[in-house]
């Protein structure tokens, strides 16, 4: 099936290119995301299957924050070309891709396909949660950044970016399964941020 052959090109080739990726957008996540995307569909009996999986396994390939091809996403459409997709599912695709991503609540792109706000809403949930924690930590060890400074704010550290985008997430699912899923994920976000904050501002006690 055509269809098929397109998403094993679409896994192998992120899986040959990202399979080592740093910042927590590598292939592992980007499966990560196709999976939670297709069990949303499944679940509320919605959408494109294949237009879903196919922009969730790809939309991070030219991610703005290591690709310097991010805002036409050449390389995106030259890979789904070349493996024989029809203009119009071409475009869908590529429509999605572009709305996605959260570029600190200001992308101009909007998801306004269910396809789109699936994979939205999946992208976002691989944010929260335990995953959602270590890639955070993870990204910003590939920048350098510092866990945790209050002392330094202008320099950005890692626990800046759960107040900034992390703990917003929950509020932003455009999907009724993405919100079921986001609470429980959230919960747990909170509840390490307060565990964390403890334990940074843990004060010995005299015995």
């Amino acid at each position: 099936m055509k269809q098929e052959r397109i998403l094993q090109k679409a896994r192998l080739y992120i899986r040959k290119n990202f399979i080592a990726e740093p910042t927590g957008h590598d292939f592992y996540h980007m499966e990560r995301v196709a999976g939670v995307a297709l069990y949303i569909a499944k679940q509320e009996k919605r959408g494109n299957k294949f237009v879903i999986e196919l922009a969730a396994l790809l939309h991070d390939i030219e991610d703005s924050k290591f690709s310097k091809t991010h805002e036409d996403l050449s390389m995106t459409k030259k890979l789904l070309a070349g493996w024989g997709i029809e203009k119009k599912l071409l475009d869908f695709v590529i429509q999605i891709i572009r709305s996605v991503s959260f570029k600190g609540g200001k992308n101009k792109y909007v998801a306004d396909s269910y396809e789109a706000k699936v994979v939205q809403d999946a992208d976002r949930l691989d944010a929260l949660g335990a995953v959602g924690i270590a890639r955070c930590f993870a990204y910003g060890a590939s920048k350098r950044r510092p866990i945790y400074d209050p002392a330094r704010k202008s320099i950005g550290n890692s626990l800046d970016h759960f107040y900034e985008k992390l703990v917003l997430l929950k509020g932003l699912m455009k999907t009724r399964t993405g919100r079921i899923l986001a609470k429980e994920r959230h919960d747990f976000l909170i509840k390490f941020l307060d565990r964390f904050l403890n334990e940074w501002n843990f004060k010995s006690k005299k015995l």
